[in-house]
């Protein structure tokens, strides 16, 4: 009896947190970043930049890359578009979790080069939680090398 009064309790705080956390709304004036300042600040501990260095160069055009990125980034599992848009060069997403549907914000700015070449940086963090326990620096990285391949 006891035991089914703990399973109870159990499943009842999973369902509670995974409802609250569908429903969790996120201010685009905080999350939907406009500096590298900003995002320091943000992505600290619980949280990875990827730079420019990282990412490299594309070559195409920052409009054909934003859109390429986009495309790419909507294709990926629980993600959603949060604010921004290619045509401005700066996209936010959100990305939750599988179990308890935590959400993840990744901010990504794209950037030209020159006429022919482009690239981007990346903001990854976790809106809930004190650490993310590299969570976020393993997505960036997955997501970039899994969208060089397909961009360039």
């Amino acid at each position: 009896m006891i035991a089914l009064i703990v399973l109870a309790i159990v499943l009842g705080g999973y369902f509670y947190m995974r409802f609250r956390m569908d429903r969790l709304v996120l201010d685009t004036q905080i999350w939907h970043i406009n500096s590298e300042t900003q995002a320091a600040e943000l992505t600290k501990p619980n949280g990875y930049t990827l730079s420019e260095d990282d990412a490299g160069v594309f070559p195409i055009h920052a409009t054909e890359l934003a859109q390429k990125f986009d495309d790419f980034a909507m294709a990926q599992p629980s993600t959603t578009r949060l604010s921004g848009d290619v045509e401005t060069g700066k996209i936010t997403y959100v990305q939750r979790t599988k179990l308890m549907r935590y959400p993840d914000v990744i901010t990504v700015r794209f950037r030209e080069i020159d006429a022919d070449n482009s690239t981007f940086t990346m903001f990854s963090r976790s809106v809930v939680g004190h650490s993310d326990l590299g969570v976020n620096q393993k997505r960036a990285l997955q997501w970039l090398n899994s969208f060089a391949q397909v961009a360039r």
